[in-house]
């Protein structure tokens, strides 16, 4: 099943909301960053975006590697993006990249 997305920025501005079309649950994080940084006329880079659902505790859509189902993400959801510091989320990325390889490493 597939959804139209509206990513709606929390600054106003110039941008405006832009909808996706055709977004399945299963899309990860990650790549759901790069359509938007494509689609978006300001370009976000991917680590500067800051992605969260207002409603509930507007916990962030922080991990790429996570279809956005999993964050709740479906019909009738508006997410919001603000900016984030690219550096930071960059250096969790990596944390997680270097957290899993060290578990796959254990487990063999």
């Amino acid at each position: 099943m597939t959804f139209a997305l509206t990513i709606q920025p929390v600054i106003g501005g110039e941008e405006a909301a832009i909808e996706l079309e055709a977004v399945p649950a299963e899309l990860e994080v990650g790549e759901l960053r790069k359509l938007i940084h494509d689609k978006m006329k300001s370009k976000p880079e991917p680590d500067r975006q800051r992605l969260f659902i207002v409603d509930g505790a507007q916990e962030p859509l922080e991990d790429e590697t996570l279809p956005i189902g999993v964050y709740t993400v479906g019909p009738e959801v508006t997410l919001h993006l603000a900016m984030q510091d690219g550096a930071a989320a960059a250096a969790r990325r990596a944390a997680r990249v270097r957290v899993r390889a060290e578990a796959e490493a254990k487990a063999e």
